[in-house]
């Protein structure tokens, strides 16, 4: 089932592709990096739809506090549309390791965001990340 998903990430339509990217969340086990790899060739996508749900699916699909995964989701935390800045804040907050200063620096200055819903995730972030039982946050509000 996965590599006849996996194939449908090349189809011509961008509907196809976006669904196909959002189906490899339900198969793929965390740190697959089949899924991985495939995902991140998403995120040059031509389509917005299909880097958004790429984006996405790396929050879930990634190990957490893997630096590679952390940087690619952080280039779209400065997109020019809300919709995928906001995608990739939230998947940044799922990779980001509790523990990582330089991921709190990164959502401390995504509370700057001009978009409301975009401040609104990286504060529910930061919260989860703190009831997570670190001094997290610190970090964050610093910047």
């Amino acid at each position: 089932a996965v590599q006849s998903i996996l194939s449908q990430l090349k189809d011509r339509d961008s509907w196809v592709r976006q669904t196909a990217t959002e189906a490899l969340v339900v198969l793929a086990l965390r740190g697959d990096m089949r899924i991985v790899s495939a995902l991140v060739s998403q995120l040059i996508d031509g389509e917005l739809c299909v880097r958004q749900a790429a984006v996405k699916a790396l929050g879930v699909v990634v190990e957490p506090g893997e630096p590679e995964a952390l940087t690619m989701i952080c280039g779209h935390m400065s997109h020019a549309k809300a919709d995928m800045r906001l995608a990739a804040v939230q998947a940044y907050i799922e990779v980001a390791s509790v523990r990582d200063e330089i991921a709190a620096t990164t959502l401390g200055h995504a509370l700057e965001d001009p978009h409301p819903h975009v401040r609104n995730a990286v504060v529910d972030g930061l919260l989860r990340l703190v009831v997570a039982g670190n001094g997290f946050v610190d970090a964050a509000v610093k910047t």
